[in-house]
């Protein structure tokens, strides 16, 4: 998926045209792919999904502290700028708000990451934002519902 939205967003504000930007938005997403999306969204998956925490009890446990490790990361970075990217909203926010917008439905409390509820709230108010269906236990998407 990041490399899809890398060849649609080409020649757009979304991909930094500096270098250096560019490598930390590559960054974060390549960290969104690895430290990130194994343990939080594949919790959400078990549990919002699935909807069988005893039998991922094991594996659940094991993603748990991984993902409050991502959320760490996330939450210092966000407290020395408004984006991932510095003052920019890029591809690396798209990246990571997929997931981290519906952490709660994996178990993850985010109260506790200020910086995070507050990118959440900046990601939400850009132009074009359209909010996700929220999925039902089976998958399927509720209609006049949103994840956002």
């Amino acid at each position: 998926s990041n490399a899809i939205i890398c060849y649609l967003a080409r020649g757009s504000s979304l991909r930094p045209t500096d270098p250096t930007a560019e490598a930390q938005m590559l960054s974060w997403m390549f960290f969104e792919q690895y430290s990130h999306e194994p343990y939080i969204a594949t919790t959400r998956y078990w549990l919002h999904v699935l909807e069988d925490p005893e039998g991922y009890a094991v594996r659940i446990e094991h993603n748990t502290p991984l993902g409050y490790a991502a959320l760490g990361v996330m939450e210092k970075r966000l407290r020395e700028a408004d984006f991932l990217v510095g003052d920019e909203y890029s591809l690396a926010d798209i990246a990571l708000y997929a997931y981290t917008h519906v952490a709660d439905e994996g178990g993850f409390d985010i109260e506790a990451y200020p910086a995070i509820r507050s990118w959440l709230d900046r990601v939400r108010d850009q132009p074009r934002y359209v909010p996700m269906e929220r999925l039902d236990g089976a998958g399927h998407g509720v209609p006049g519902t949103t994840s956002g």
